[in-house]
């Protein structure tokens, strides 16, 4: 019936994050490192998991907790989306998530140096046509995610996701078609039980706004499920994805993460 006091310094956990993780997946571990500072936390060991709370510590402009000032949280509904494979996943929210993102540009920890960030912008914008931050901005909700699996083959790729929270469904789609079109896709999306699935062949362009987290997801696949947007490296990953959203194999239904969640 021990408590456990432990603290966690985040500037190691890259480090930590390194033995785990593909050796080239440098921008999450750099993400984790310069979250925050110091974290106090209490772990209990309960019968499936260990439950850890405490607080953090932000010491610095350059921790990411620190774009969260003045914003209000917001519930989380994504684990109605992830699926109950899921290893890991990094979720943000708050009450303006737009506004925190523009913040956190400034931050080279999370993404590229401002003004090689505005130079790949701006030569992508020329480029196909179009204004990319629109087009990926607009319709956001308040959370996004990236997700792991657990891979169900041998490809790490095929385990990454990104997952946006659309505050307009129907606008997302007309921005992501518009913008699927501009990148030289001409044809119809396809459909996967009633969900049209598109494709950004723009190779790494997520990571100029969701930040370098997300350098693992190319020219990815598209699909709107349940109010948010699910991007995947592979078509057939993304369908799988869905075919276990609809069966309600997700972690709402997953009893170890509910009775984790019930702990809090």
């Amino acid at each position: 019936n021990a408590v456990i006091r432990c603290y966690v310094n985040h500037l190691g956990t890259g480090d930590l994050f390194s033995g785990m993780l593909n050796p080239a997946f440098l921008g999450f571990q750099k993400s984790i490192s310069n979250m925050a500072r110091w974290q106090a936390l209490s772990l209990e060991v309960k019968n499936e998991f260990l439950a850890l709370d405490g607080c953090i510590s932000a010491l610095d402009t350059n921790d990411a907790l620190q774009i969260f000032r003045k914003q209000e949280p917001v519930l989380s509904k994504m684990p109605d989306i992830l699926p109950a494979r899921t290893a890991f996943y990094l979720r943000w929210g708050s009450s303006s998530l737009v506004e925190s993102l523009h913040r956190l540009q400034m931050n080279p920890n999370y993404f590229d140096q401002p003004l090689e960030r505005i130079g790949s912008l701006a030569a992508f914008n020329n480029k196909y046509k179009t204004n990319a931050e629109d087009d990926l901005y607009s319709w956001m909700g308040n959370e996004f995610a990236l997700a792991i699996t657990e891979p169900g083959t041998t490809e790490f790729e095929n385990s990454v996701f990104a997952i946006v929270k659309a505050e307009h469904a129907d606008q997302a789609l007309i921005k992501l078609n518009a913008l699927q079109q501009k990148l030289g896709v001409k044809k119809a999306p396809q459909t996967y039980k009633n969900r049209p699935i598109g494709i950004l062949q723009g190779g790494d362009f997520l990571s100029l706004f969701y930040g370098k987290t997300f350098q693992r997801l190319n020219n990815p696949y598209f699909a709107l499920v349940n109010g948010y947007v699910i991007f995947a490296n592979q078509q057939s990953a993304l369908k799988k994805l869905i075919d276990e959203i609809d069966a309600g194999k997700t972690l709402t239904h997953n009893l170890a993460y509910r009775k984790s969640i019930a702990s809090e």
